[in-house]
């Protein structure tokens, strides 16, 4: 009676441990793939972060460049704004 005893709970612990197994595995193997994916949208994310920070950085560069265009711009026409001046204070005199 013993040894039958012994013999079921042997073959439930059997049973228990294959059904963990199992379910570990399974649960694994799910968390693996919803890892996987996650990191494919993380790669995903990281290149079009990476892109738009071209962009900016692009674009960032294009008006500095306009912006010296203009500071040019308006230092060239100190000279002419002063003779200008100059002349409709003359003719105030």
């Amino acid at each position: 009676v013993d040894r039958d005893g012994a013999e079921k709970l042997r073959h439930e612990s059997k049973r228990v441990s294959n059904e963990t197994e199992a379910t570990t595995n399974k649960t694994q193997s799910e968390v693996t793939k919803k890892l996987n994916e996650r990191v494919q949208d993380i790669h995903f994310w990281k290149f079009e972060l990476e892109r738009e920070i071209g962009d900016v950085i692009s674009e960032t560069d294009l008006l500095l460049a306009q912006k010296k265009r203009l500071e040019n711009a308006l230092r060239a026409t100190e000279v002419p704004l002063h003779i200008a001046t100059d002349n409709l204070n003359c003719r105030q005199r």
